[in-house]
């Protein structure tokens, strides 16, 4: 058999390989015809050298000239059958696999850069690798066997992603003749773990030229893939995909016929395999096919013993639109952020995690219908968010593999502690989408609770109390201290004291700035001290502890070490103190220091307690959630969307204004 010597030949400088020039188109006819012999004479005498075929096709595909490729080998469907075939037979060889991704790249390559190929040439390359999907399982048996990013191992990704973007060239011209392809390749790089270990390799290198190359030549084709996958529902082109599914369900329950009449039962509205796309039904398949019993184990349960059972497959349908718009929404920019591609790479993981989760929540909220798994799966989304926040909040801190904390952060998150952040979620959202529209009216809320609050400090204070007059803490000084009674005048204007011996039985009364009483042997003086608070011109306040060290027994407890008191002084001009007063407790301590202090007039910003500023921001808190949620509800059933409109805004402050009439606190 002759053999061409490439050296004689006129040389054409055109070639995938840059250290290659290819033959004329001549002379590329000849050694391809030369090939096609000794494929055919391989094929009938199998004990000929056929592993040479290899090497020597990766040297025709180097160098004869693109156009009679395309023609003679390309668009020959007998060709590739015969080269899969030797594929399957070889590939253990390092050399030969290499072979044969040259062949396979300069194939795609051609295919995928030349101008006017043919549309049937590129369907029967998409149709022959489709019909020896065989060849995934080989090349993911090779990226997990090194573990490394080697020359070859990109070389795989590199093929298996411009194989899928021939898949996605194709389905723009005829989407019938794609979309099994496509159905069938995910669910074989799936099922394989032919993308798990592609999410190995990038979880083992740090190195971000290495991390761009891969979603460069292969995460991006494949979620341009999966677009198409998600817009294009199960046909008669892709009803292998539904008898896929329907014998996965019987091999999920042949050994309960009774659960499964029950499972189709609740699942009949996906009976038509057109009511899937093709996206939904490859989740489906999926999920019922995972090796982890606990979903099955669960499922059993439900559809023996429980009223309701969760309807796995609408749930699955549901989880499968929630992640792809969540994965899209994270994956818009360039810039796709390196966990959400290892999710998109791990989903059977992750799909199966929060399937399970769903039907933990299923049976948690007492759910019955498919309304109840509308809100479940809006849930869902706020499942995700946290996952997203956690993980980068960790990025660069825990070396925990991505997909082993997104899945710890799923498995931890119970139904009340989502409810719990869904809450926290939707409140913020809320808040950012009205504050801009509402600055006056929060000054105008925080202005009246603000309001509320002094008229309780007001109540408090008209009612009076018994504080020291003297330091009770000081055993030295005062074995027996005095005090005072204070209380606030009727015109709110003067803080009024009057000094006692003691705590008298009946409280003192009050007539005008005068504190009387018919108790006459616990007075001390014979009037009542008058304070304007309009005098005041700062408050000053300190812990004081008890001196006493009682003797320390295990069986004794020391009730008077627990005791606090402040001391509380008003100040009038020059820093000079108009009172001195002792309180014995933090209550106390709110009430009249806090109150004082909203109610003196000359102090613009009181330096009130924490428990009291927490008490005004969880009113206004209530009210404008209340208020907001009125206003929200009032708004969106208009129509209106604020956020959008270059007008004026449709809501000023009388409408605002006009929320709060009516609402009362007690």
């Amino acid at each position: 058999m002759s053999r061409l010597d490439p050296g004689k030949q006129n040389l054409e400088v055109k070639s995938l390989d840059p250290n290659h020039s290819r033959l004329n188109p001549e002379a590329s006819r000849l050694r391809i015809n030369d090939i096609i012999k000794d494929l055919s004479i391989n094929h009938a005498h199998p004990v000929s050298p056929q592993a040479n075929t290899l090497t020597v096709l990766s040297s025709v595909f180097k160098n004869c000239d693109e156009q009679v490729l395309l023609q003679s080998l390309v668009s020959n469907s007998y060709f590739w059958c015969r080269f899969f075939a030797l594929v399957a037979k070889y590939a253990y060889s390092n050399s030969l696999l290499h072979a044969s991704l040259v062949v396979l790249r300069a194939t795609e390559h051609m295919l995928l850069t030349m101008k006017g190929v043919p549309s049937d040439t590129l369907k029967t390359y998409c149709d022959s690798f489709h019909g020896n999907l065989n060849i995934i399982s080989i090349f993911a048996g090779e990226l997990m066997g090194s573990g490394e990013a080697s020359k070859i191992n990109m070389e795989i990704i590199r093929v298996v992603g411009n194989y899928i973007a021939c898949l996605n060239k194709l389905a723009k011209k005829s989407a019938s003749s794609a979309a099994l392809a496509m159905g069938e390749i995910y669910l074989t790089m799936r099922t394989t773990g032919f993308l798990t270990a592609i999410s190995y390799l990038i979880e083992e290198s740090s190195d971000d030229k290495l991390y761009d190359s891969i979603v460069k030549v292969f995460v991006t084709p494949l979620r341009s893939m999966k677009i198409f996958m998600t817009a294009n529902h199960v046909s008669e082109a892709t009803m292998k995909l539904s008898k896929e599914l329907n014998s996965t369900v019987e091999s999920a329950f042949y050994l309960n016929k009774a659960a499964k009449e029950q499972f189709l039962a609740i699942n009949e509205d996906y009976s038509d395999p057109t009511a899937f796309t093709l996206l939904q039904i490859v989740d489906a398949i999926t999920i019922l096919r995972d090796d982890n019993l606990s979903l099955k184990k669960r499922m059993a349960e439900q559809l023996m013993f429980d009223k309701h059972p969760f309807p796995l497959l609408a749930g699955c349908v549901g989880v499968t639109d929630m992640l792809f718009s969540h994965f899209s929404v994270n994956s818009e920019n360039k810039d796709v952020p390196r966990y959400i591609t290892q999710m998109m790479l791990n989903k059977d993981a992750v799909m199966f995690a929060v399937v399970h989760k769903l039907t933990l929540y299923w049976s948690s909220s007492k759910a019955k219908n498919s309304e109840d798994l509308v809100c479940l799966l809006a849930l869902l989304k706020h499942l995700m968010d946290k996952v997203d926040s956690t993980v980068n909040s960790n990025a660069g801190v825990d070396e925990t593999p991505i997909i082993e904390k997104t899945l710890d952060i799923i498995n931890s998150m119970s139904y009340e502690s989502l409810r719990q952040l869904q809450l926290k979620q939707v409140k913020a959202k809320h808040y950012q989408k009205w504050n801009q529209y509402g600055s006056n009216f929060n000054a105008m809320l925080s202005h009246q609770v603000e309001d509320y609050v002094r008229q309780q400090r007001i109540y408090q204070l008209q009612t009076g109390t018994w504080v020291y007059a003297e330091d009770p803490t000081s055993d030295r000084r005062y074995k027996h201290p005095k005090v005072f009674f204070l209380v606030l005048s009727d015109n709110h204007n003067n803080l009024l004291a009057r000094e006692f011996k003691y705590r008298i039985e009946k409280p003192p009364t009050v007539d005008q700035n005068e504190i009387l009483t018919n108790d006459v042997d616990g007075i001390v003086g014979n009037t009542t001290i008058v304070i304007p608070l309009k005098r005041v011109t700062d408050f000053q306040s300190r812990e004081l502890k008890l001196n006493k060290e009682l003797p320390k027994h295990r069986r004794l407890i020391n009730i008077t070490s627990k005791a606090v008191f402040t001391e509380v002084q008003l100040m009038g001009k020059n820093t000079k103190p108009l009172i001195t007063f002792y309180l014995d407790n933090r209550d106390a301590s709110f009430i009249w220091l806090d109150g004082l202090q909203l109610l003196a007039s000359s102090q613009k910003k009181p330096k009130l307690s924490k428990s009291t500023k927490s008490q005004i921001d969880t009113l206004i808190d209530i009210r404008k959630n209340i208020q907001l949620i009125g206003l929200s509800d009032y708004n969106f059933s208009l129509g209106y969307n604020l956020a959008d409109s270059e007008e004026e805004q449709y809501y000023d402050i009388d409408t605002l204004s006009t929320l709060t009439e009516d609402f009362f606190y007690d």
